[in-house]
């Protein structure tokens, strides 16, 4: 079967499972993040913003993978990695649940502190940035995880495929241009984007994004759906971040690119500050580790 889609993906033009799509929406979790870093710097320039920005695009390409498999029903965005292993859609749940318990059981030994700030967030109560590293260092597990017990050939074929259309879109400018008419303001930005890009804006204090999105190869798509559980697929199953499918629905929140970024930009800042301020007084620093700590706690 994979020899079938090698040959496929050497086509001239991919067939595409339906019409390319442009997202435009706020980005997860950036918002809150932007917030606590003006706590720490007030009167954050443009410059800034433009350096997190920079900084993002480095994981776009990878985001953007992920969203094509969440908008064709894997809202795990992590099926490409069964691919090849999985045979039907009660095993891909299965090794899904399994991974899920893993994940909860890596939670359950964070300190106490940790683990509130990360559900805290997970339940939408409040942003951290520590949570968002803390949850990027378990999806990154995670990912190794099943990339190690997967099976290469059939994992790099399927997401050489999606790459492809994503590749191919980002390069396309008629289809850009179609895609686009209803935004002439964003779609400048987008002629000038050869490769895979999402383009941000904030606006009074509010970030949006915007990207696009081509459908899955229809090869593909009969792949993921050989394997695809309802469980997995159906929108309306909401079943929280506690149990072993659940989570596996919330762990990637922290991969959005804007959100690592700024969350990874936000721990940089704090450790030159504490340099600085461990140079210029010890005393102080001991002071301060102190209230930092007092401050998690609440």
């Amino acid at each position: 079967m994979f020899e079938a889609i090698k040959a496929f993906r050497n086509e001239l033009r991919t067939q595409l499972s339906g019409p390319d799509q442009l997202i435009y929406n706020k980005p997860p979790l950036v918002g809150g993040l932007l917030a606590d870093l003006r706590e720490i710097e007030p009167e954050i320039r443009q410059t800034v913003l433009n350096e997190i920005t920079a900084r993002s695009h480095q994981y776009d390409n990878a985001y953007l993978m992920t969203m094509m498999m969440r908008k064709t029903g894997d809202r795990t965005g992590l099926m490409s990695l069964l691919i090849g292993r999985s045979h039907s859609p009660a095993e891909t749940l299965a090794i899904v649940e399994s991974q899920g318990r893993t994940i909860l059981d890596q939670l359950g030994k964070l300190p106490d502190e940790e683990h509130n700030l990360v559900f805290a967030m997970l339940n939408g109560n409040k942003t951290s940035w520590k949570a968002v590293l803390t949850l990027d260092t378990i999806m990154e597990q995670t990912v190794n995880r099943l990339k190690t017990e997967g099976v290469p050939p059939a994992i790099e074929t399927f997401r050489g495929l999606n790459e492809d259309a994503l590749k191919e879109l980002y390069a396309d400018e008629h289809r850009k241009q179609t895609l686009n008419k209803k935004n002439q303001v964003m779609y400048q930005l987008f002629t000038g984007a050869l490769k895979p890009t999402i383009f941000y804006r904030e606006t009074a204090g509010v970030v949006h994004q915007q990207y696009m999105l081509p459908a899955m190869p229809l090869e593909n798509q009969e792949l993921l759906n050989a394997i695809l559980p309802e469980e997995i697929s159906q929108t309306e199953t909401d079943v929280g971040p506690y149990s072993p499918l659940g989570i596996m629905f919330y762990i990637n929140m922290a991969g959005h690119p804007l959100a690592r970024s700024t969350a990874t930009f936000t721990q940089q800042l704090l450790g030159d500050r504490w340099k600085q301020l461990a140079q210029m007084n010890p005393d102080q620093v001991r002071m301060e580790a102190i209230r930092n700590l007092m401050s998690w706690k609440r």
